[in-house]
């Protein structure tokens, strides 16, 4: 036989909240959590919580690191299938070596 699962605790809880559900005694069903408002969670605001308060990351926020610069370069398709002839290769060559050879 099946039965009935809660998967998202929260969300019952606001039902529960909704309907004002109430446990058998006469206790509310649900329970009140503190949980950050959408605006404490923007990263503004945690880097001058973080700054405010000595360098400390609080509980439940980590930092994660940016991406790398990156520069994407495109090609002309005929470049790519022949970026060099034999004599650009050998002028790069030659000033690579440091020979004055031609």
């Amino acid at each position: 036989e099946g039965g009935y699962k809660v998967v998202d605790p929260v969300a019952y809880a606001n039902v529960l909240c909704d309907i004002e559900a109430y446990l058998s005694g006469g206790r509310k069903a649900w329970e009140k959590v503190n949980y950050p408002r959408p605006e404490a969670m923007k990263e503004k605001y945690i880097d001058q919580l973080v700054r405010d308060h000595g360098g400390e990351v609080p509980d439940g926020v980590e930092y994660k690191p940016g991406r790398a610069q990156t520069v994407t370069l495109r090609l002309p398709r005929g470049f790519v299938d022949k970026a060099f002839d034999a004599q650009r290769l050998n002028n790069a060559m030659r000033l690579i070596g440091g020979s004055d050879e031609q």
